[in-house]
């Protein structure tokens, strides 16, 4: 990749061991090459990278160039990939260079600095086109744009799911709950404190939630190793069995259960054990 003079200083790329380009590597200069770690680990293993000649080109490059520095891996075709084993070389070194990208660092709004940098290229050389000028931001957003979109659909789907499973858990329990009003009257009637009535129907609320965790929570992690081949590649930095998110949900869906059991339980055993009696 041919790269100019503080090219690695623009763009943040730490230079780890080594130097960077300077202005003096031209192409009378002797031939330097910068490498990244991806490299260093790939090709020379243990052996220190830096004085080692290499050949870039053809099929039996001639090994003139020598390594002077290596930078941090970074990413540039894919987001989604790691750093792949990449060789920088000066840009006035490079064979053939059908068009260049020009990168540059500033304190407030890039886009700001666009006509003065067209003027500037224009000064130098009308016939010069500029094209494609792009934020670092931009250009980030547009390769995390299938993930965004992915993201939001799935969270709006997940979200509704959540939000239905809740409601229909709710109205489960709570008509549970209420379809015992005339036993709960009897006990009352027999004795029972409103404790008592409450502490029996949070119990046995309890005993079915820790049915469903310990039923669904395996269902739906075996259910996610099924479907992750497919929607794996359609995520970035979570895996498809996110233990976080499933607990979250799971922890969800055990509070609402329980104000289900809760609150129709407490208005039963608050109601007078006659009426109760009466309740069909």
């Amino acid at each position: 990749m041919p790269a100019g003079p503080d090219f690695f200083a623009t763009m943040r790329i730490p230079v780890l061991r080594g130097r960077d380009f300077t202005a003096r590597d031209t192409a009378n200069s002797p031939k330097v090459l910068v490498i990244n770690e991806a490299f260093a680990r790939k090709y020379f293993d243990s052996r220190d990278p830096l004085g080692q000649l290499m050949g870039l080109g053809g099929d039996t490059p001639k090994a003139d160039a020598t390594i002077i520095g290596m930078v941090r891996d970074t990413k540039y075709g894919s987001l989604r990939d790691g750093a792949p084993p990449t060789v920088y070389q000066p840009l006035q070194q490079a064979s053939e260079i059908p068009y260049m990208n020009f990168e540059a660092h500033t304190a407030g709004d890039p886009l700001s600095l666009v006509p003065m940098v067209r003027s500037m290229v224009a000064s130098i050389d009308a016939n010069v086109p500029i094209y494609g000028v792009q934020t670092q931001e931009d250009l980030v957003s547009d390769a995390l744009m299938r993930e965004r979109l992915f993201a939001k659909l799935t969270s709006f789907l997940g979200a509704l799911a959540l939000a239905l499973a809740c409601v229909g858990l709710y109205g489960t329990l709570s008509y549970a709950v209420a379809r015992r009003t005339r036993e709960i009257g009897i006990r009352m009637a027999l004795g029972a404190k409103q404790f008592d009535v409450l502490r029996m129907v949070m119990r046995e609320t309890l005993v079915l939630i820790a049915a469903g965790i310990a039923i669904g929570a395996p269902a739906s992690l075996g259910a996610t190793r099924l479907t992750s081949k497919f929607i794996a590649d359609l995520l970035y930095g979570l895996k498809p069995t996110d233990v976080a998110s499933i607990a979250a949900a799971t922890a969800l869906l055990a509070i609402v259960a329980m104000c289900a059991g809760a609150v129709p339980a407490r208005r039963a055993a608050s109601v007078d054990p006659l009426i109760a009696l009466r309740e069909e």
